[in-house]
């Protein structure tokens, strides 16, 4: 509700006790309280799963907005993979699409498991035409090569740089084409765009082996995507994803089944959600004791997106309720009960397309056999120092250590060879992450290299040889991570190897953290072990201390 006199200001100052905060200044609050516009600036958002409500997307109603992200929505089509980073103690349900911004508990009410947003499209940048796919363009085209297939972005490639010299002026009818709104999808025999790719990724997340293949995985990172290991797999999974997409956004017109639902809203009486509803009984979801909707299937109404069960989260939210919140219960309407019926559907055909992902990954195969999976100790060809630009191997600024480590780990043991690396490779990591730590060990070529192409993280510090205090206090974290996750395992004398759970998948051999791996592992079987626990200093012993889970 929104409250422009002085007298209900006052009432919510007495009441809430309100008062601002370090990302929210409830005087300035108050001033926007008082524009005769608020109405047209009321938006649709996601709540909960299949919840939409309404808001204010200011920052003088919204603490944290994360408008980088969520402006992305703003004036264009689109959608967004919303999952999370960790679910701790749960099991991986945690991923649905959105096409309006979302609440950061979206998907579970445990803080350690906000909604992460992922937006398909990127708001058109200044001076073009044509949004943006939210994919890097190299990874796409590592993915069609894999599989004999062209990717497709549709940005004109004169658009590609600046509006410089080289700039192409597009034709009129070029301009005309661009003003309808591209669906992001290739043929699949010899194209694929990133709306494929999106239902590609939507369906491989959706597959109960996926998620329990990789659950303790699943429990400690984001989720990462195998690439197929054929161009038939992929365009069988594709389908599959993109009906799932159409259910879960209640898309009446892409996913037939929503459009008229089955499930049937019976009883006589008002359709008031009572005190300590829903319950379900006998196929029937009671919202009082005289209305309910029935012929729900018991593994539907126990299904869960994240932390929640939708239907029963759904009328939850309506219910009525003593207390100091009491609430008399929402009267369902003819809106309510249909959205209501459609969801019920959507995740009956959910669980039905589920398992088909299931059929369809066992009929190219199986995991890990039906997806690409790249040999850890093929030998990566580096490319001619010379060829690359300075800074190439330098780590972007906006990875945190903890991240750093996390990368510079599964690179590391991605790569290995276990029978000349294992006792090596805890320094290959701390090298990494702490790339001076290796500069003065290297010859005078190698040094030129590392300097060149790492940049100023490379230039060793006069009479300083430990870890950064933020990166030697998040490399328990890390190793535990692994640890649990079954991605890497200690042996008894210390050394490292890859994990029994060990997974490649989302690793890219192309990349500049394989490359900045494969010249630290080189350089590193050169020297002696001695010569490499001198290098870290003792304060730092973290690096070569034995948890003891060997």
């Amino acid at each position: 509700m929104i409250y422009q006199s002085q007298e209900a200001l006052k009432e919510i100052d007495e009441v809430y006790g309100v008062c601002g905060t370090k990302h929210w200044n409830y005087d300035k609050a108050k001033i926007f309280s008082a524009r005769d516009d608020l109405i047209g600036l009321i938006e649709p958002v996601y709540y909960r799963p299949f919840d939409s409500r309404f808001s204010i997307l200011n920052e003088n109603v919204i603490a944290e907005l994360r408008e980088t992200v969520m402006n992305n929505f703003e004036n264009i089509e689109n959608i967004a993979l919303v999952s999370s980073r960790a679910v701790n103690d749960l099991t991986f349900q945690h991923i649905l699409v959105s096409e309006k911004p979302v609440d950061k508990i979206f998907l579970s009410s445990k803080t350690s498991t906000n909604a992460y947003f992922f937006p398909l499209w990127l708001k058109h940048a200044e001076g073009k035409l044509t949004r943006r796919p939210n994919i890097h363009r190299h990874l796409a085209e590592s993915f069609g090569q894999a599989l004999n297939l062209t990717y497709e972005d549709g940005i004109p490639r004169g658009q590609q740089g600046s509006l410089g010299k080289d700039f192409i002026q597009p034709k009129a009818e070029q301009i005309g084409l661009l003003d309808t709104a591209w669906d992001g999808r290739g043929n699949l025999a010899k194209s694929f765009g990133p709306r494929d790719l999106f239902d590609y990724i939507y369906a491989v997340l959706h597959a109960p082996t996926y998620r329990s293949r990789y659950a303790e995985f699943l429990k400690s990172d984001f989720p990462r995507i195998p690439t197929p290991g054929s161009r038939a797999l992929f365009a069988d999974l594709v389908p599959l994803g993109r009906e799932l997409v159409a259910l879960h956004l209640l898309k009446p017109d892409e996913a037939p089944a929503v459009k008229a639902p089955e499930i049937r809203f019976a009883g006589t009486g008002e359709a008031r959600v009572g005190k300590g509803y829903p319950q379900y009984t006998n196929g029937k979801v009671m919202i009082n004791a005289s209305r309910w909707f029935e012929d729900v299937p018991k593994a539907t109404w126990e299904f869960h997106v994240g932390g929640y069960q939708p239907c029963e989260k759904w009328l939850k939210d309506r219910a009525a309720k003593g207390g100091k919140r009491q609430s008399d219960g929402r009267v369902l309407i003819d809106e309510d009960t249909l959205h209501y019926r459609r969801m019920v559907t959507a995740l009956t055909e959910t669980r039905r397309i589920m398992a088909d992902i299931d059929t369809k990954i066992a009929a190219h195969g199986g995991w890990p056999a039906a997806f690409l999976t790249a040999s850890s100790t093929a030998p990566v060809q580096l490319p001619a120092p010379a060829t690359l630009p300075d800074g190439r191997w330098a780590w972007p600024s906006t990875i945190q250590p903890g991240d750093r480590l996390l990368y510079a780990a599964q690179y590391a043991l991605w790569k290995m060879d276990p029978a000349i690396d294992a006792s090596r490779i805890r320094f290959v990591v701390a090298s990494l992450t702490e790339p001076r730590l290796l500069t003065p060990l290297l010859s005078d070529d190698d040094r030129a290299v590392w300097l060149r192409l790492v940049g100023p993280e490379a230039q060793p510090q006069v009479g300083v040889t430990r870890l950064r205090p933020e990166v030697n206090a998040t490399w328990r974290s890390m190793f535990e991570t692994m640890i649990i996750s079954g991605q890497l395992a200690e042996q008894s004398d210390g050394s490292w190897s890859r994990g029994q759970h060990f997974s490649e998948a989302g690793l890219d051999s192309a990349s500049v953290d394989v490359q900045r791996a494969a010249f630290v592992l080189r350089t590193v079987r050169k020297l002696e072990i001695s010569n490499l626990e001198a290098a870290v200093a003792s304060e730092d012993n973290i690096v070569w201390a034995n948890f003891g889970h060997g």
